[in-house]
């Protein structure tokens, strides 16, 4: 990782300088990021620089619906099976190389092999370039969306010359509408306008800086005090948790409607406790989900069954309600009785140390003892320092975390639950080694619907299946916002916001 960063300084033309200029825009991230490349690791974090650094074929509107970026344009066949696109003639890496049809197909195939999401580009059957500045996608199966999966976060544009290595050690040699000029670990990250960018007039910013902070607290203070411009975070009882009303009325602030995110504990199911069904629903059953929302002061705060927030528009509703009496009586049918203490076990939670969800951690903890008689170790655990270590992502008993489903469920919700994104030693993969074959089959279908009708059924289907199937512990939905100065204008109709190309953003 040294190595990694020293030879990204060694593309660094100018120095950072910690104050803001006209034209620039600040923006606080809450962690380090893992990667600057979106198709090596994933997260909010990772996907906000990356969106800057790499185009994408395409980028969403804002009603979610994709439309031209690298790709000026494209064609469907008429058995709906290949896509033909047409690139940019006057795009360039941030070296000042032209980016062709080649380094796109490239692209394409390192996304296929190495996003932690790549199970949704399975249904690709091939990759071809037609000419410089042309590409063929031929798909195994007709998928309407499928131009909507193109976008930088996803399939980010990669200059093959550059990345064609198996080590995660690359220089950053973007293709987006900002280029990297420097950083300093855990500290800052400077960018600047990439003058060659193949949308004339675009970006309208001249610099774009992040700087890190590890406390949610520390970012509120940051930005009542000017030092910070923006900054996307998540919390169920919204900004109302860190900022009094007469500091509000300083910012705007809009909720991102578009990615669903959601509370859940997955069960390391390498264990032979979790094997047990009677164990995970027990766990399950012990949890009232419904006194837990009702903590919180949000509409978009409700409990999670089957692995889809009520917010979204496949939502079913499945699941158990809580029941503290069948809990118990599963624990000892399955042979975990009560000591003289009262004590069943022990079992570890690894979880992120945000403020907010300690409290729902220590919840949880307190009705598990008083109710089961299991005692909850946590272990708070830095992942994003050590994304990429085997070990931490397969030695866990439980994992709590807050989980994204994107524009498309079968980006954001596949990759959770198929046998093949198992043992890749990334987050926000299938970390907890969940196999069924009757979930694999059920979202191989979806991409063949032929019309929302059927999507709508199998999608309520597959819920029906995890929820049964107790294939993770989900908790609460809810919410992600952006905040921001009066004076930043253009995020609030990017789809993604800080997750999109900031291709518009001005700073007055």
């Amino acid at each position: 990782m040294i190595r990694f960063f020293a030879a990204v300084c060694m593309l660094c033309l100018f120095s950072f300088q910690a104050a803001a200029k006209e034209g620039e825009l600040i923006v606080a991230l809450e962690d380090w990021p893992s990667s600057f490349n979106p198709a090596l690791q994933s997260g909010t974090i990772v996907f906000s620089i990356g969106a800057q650094l790499f185009s994408g074929l395409t980028m969403l509107d804002k009603n979610g619906e994709a439309v031209p970026y690298l790709a000026k344009k494209w064609e469907l066949s008429s058995d709906k099976k290949t896509y033909t696109f047409y690139l940019h003639e006057n795009a360039y890496f941030h070296d000042n190389t032209q980016i062709t049809a080649d380094d796109v197909v490239f692209s394409i195939n390192f996304s296929r092999k190495n996003h932690p999401f790549f199970p949704f580009l399975e249904h690709i059957d091939s990759v071809k370039k037609i000419s410089e500045y042309c590409l063929e996608i031929r798909l195994k199966y007709p998928m309407e969306r499928f131009p909507s999966f193109l976008l930088p976060i996803f399939v980010p544009i990669l200059p093959q010359y550059y990345y064609s290595f198996t080590s995660l050690e690359f220089p950053v040699v973007g293709s987006g509408p900002f280029r990297i000029v420097s950083f300093e670990e855990n500290s800052t990250i400077s960018l600047e306008r990439f003058d060659k960018f193949f949308l004339r007039d675009k970006p309208k910013l001249e610099r774009l800086t992040y700087k890190i902070y590890f406390d949610f607290y520390e970012i509120f203070y940051a930005l009542k005090n000017n030092d910070v411009d923006m900054f996307m975070f998540y919390s169920c009882n919204g900004v109302s948790s860190y900022l009094d009303k007469f500091a509000l009325e300083q910012f705007s602030v809009f909720p991102i409607d578009m990615i669903y995110p959601y509370m859940v504990i997955t069960y390391n199911m390498r264990k032979p406790l979790f094997q047990d069904i009677r164990v995970r629903r027990a766990l399950s059953l012990a949890l009232d989900k419904e006194k837990l929302a009702s903590y919180f002061e949000s509409r978009s705060v409700k409990p999670v069954n089957g692995g889809i927030p009520a917010t979204n528009e496949y939502y079913v509703p499945v699941g158990d309600v809580c029941d503290v009496e069948l809990a118990n009586a599963l624990l000892d049918e399955a042979g975990y009785y009560r000591d003289n203490t009262g004590k069943r076990f022990s079992i570890t939670m690894d979880y992120l140390a945000y403020s907010y969800m300690s409290e729902i951690i220590h919840w949880i903890q307190r009705e598990w003892s008083k109710k089961l008689g299991i005692e909850l170790q946590l272990r708070d655990r830095n992942v994003f320092a050590n994304a990429g270590n085997e070990g931490l992502l397969a030695d866990f008993d439980l994992f709590f975390d807050e989980l994204l489903l994107y524009h498309d469920l079968f980006i954001g919700m596949y990759r959770l639950y198929t046998e093949k994104n198992i043992g890749r030693a990334k987050l926000w993969t299938n970390i907890g080694a969940y196999r069924n074959k009757n979930v694999d089959t059920l979202f191989e279908a979806v991409v063949k619907a032929e019309n929302e009708t059927e999507k709508r059924k199998l999608y309520a289907q597959i819920q029906k299946v995890l929820a049964e199937d107790y294939a993770s512990l989900w908790l609460i939905s809810n919410m992600y916002y952006v905040i921001t100065k009066k004076n930043i204008h253009g995020v609030e109709t990017l789809p993604y916001t800080l997750m999109s190309p900031m291709l518009d953003v001005t700073a007055e």
